[in-house]
């Protein structure tokens, strides 16, 4: 389904209806759109527990399913030091979020429109010297809640969690996280050790993605997450 899919194009854009990974997605943002409806959540982080679980596809995806059934949607890349949502929307990179965080660049200057009616995006922008020290800033916080102001979801694709300790920062600062996993990669070993670093971080963990869906994960010790 999801390999069948990144052979032809990793975005669901131009599939049609009848697309089985098409109707997976619908039934994500369905499933999503009610836990962050329970759970007030506006501001969702996407991380993985390590590289290539597909995170990056499944937050994209989402992102332009939620745009397509009329909500507003913000897509950020805070993936800083290995971007990719730039490349799968085909928009330059020089302008971004670590602009915006650094006070060289105003939120709306920085915002780009997609093929999607109701999606935007802003890209990862240049490199800094130390991430973490602008995710942990006042800024950040101010940016999420003015993008929260003007969007139903905004969508963050942040690093894998047990890769960097950005993705600890973020997900204390947004309202809630989903763990995409990519069945047959992940062990399951890391994935629980992703989880507990989310918990450490205080991180609100809402959902878990598996990804390439083959159900041969448990989730027993993942109490109160939901699977999709």
């Amino acid at each position: 389904m999801i390999t069948k899919i990144l052979k032809r194009s990793a975005l669901i854009i131009h599939n049609d209806g009848n697309d089985r990974t098409l109707e997976e997605y619908e039934s994500m943002q369905l499933n999503i759109e009610f836990l962050a409806f329970e759970r007030k959540c506006k501001t969702l982080l996407f991380t993985s527990p390590g590289s290539k679980e597909g995170k990056s596809t499944t937050v994209a995806n989402l992102g332009i399913s939620l745009a397509r059934s009329g909500k507003k949607v913000l897509l950020v890349d805070a993936h800083v030091k290995k971007p990719s949502i730039n490349q799968l929307f085909k928009i330059k990179n020089s302008l971004g979020l670590t602009n915006i965080l650094a006070g060289q660049r105003a939120f709306g200057d920085t915002i780009n429109q997609t093929e999607v009616e109701n999606l935007k995006v802003i890209t990862s922008g240049p490199i800094p010297y130390n991430t973490e020290k602008l995710f942990r800033s006042n800024a950040m916080e101010v940016f999420l809640k003015q993008a929260a102001l003007h969007f139903d979801y905004v969508l963050l694709d942040g690093p894998p969690v047990l890769d960097e300790v950005d993705t600890k920062v973020l997900t204390n600062k947004c309202d809630g996280t989903i763990l995409v996993i990519r069945n047959g990669k992940t062990e399951d070993e890391l994935a629980l050790e992703a989880k507990k670093a989310l918990d450490i971080a205080k991180g609100k963990v809402i959902g878990v993605v598996l990804n390439r869906k083959r159900r041969t994960f448990s989730f027993k010790k993942m109490k109160g997450v939901h699977t999709f």
